[in-house]
């Protein structure tokens, strides 16, 4: 016996997990640009440590967004 799904559910289905897909690449990309930019934090000149902890600051914020997306 078949199940009959229709095309509009299965359309959606598909979306929803290419999306899934996609935000948990986002979200270790900005993982990977977090650490970054911390150990450029660690090793910066005094003058430019201000950029770089903005930085941490940005990519920490979007971190948490695309983690609360998952």
């Amino acid at each position: 016996m078949a199940v009959v799904i229709s095309f509009q559910e299965f359309a959606r289905a598909r979306r929803r997990q290419e999306e899934r897909a996609c935000a948990a690449r986002c979200v270790e990309i900005l993982e990977s640009s977090l650490c970054l930019a911390l150990f450029r934090l660690d090793t910066a000149p005094p003058e430019d440590r201000p950029l770089y902890a903005k930085r941490v600051r940005q990519l920490s914020e979007l971190l948490e967004y695309a983690g609360q997306t998952l």
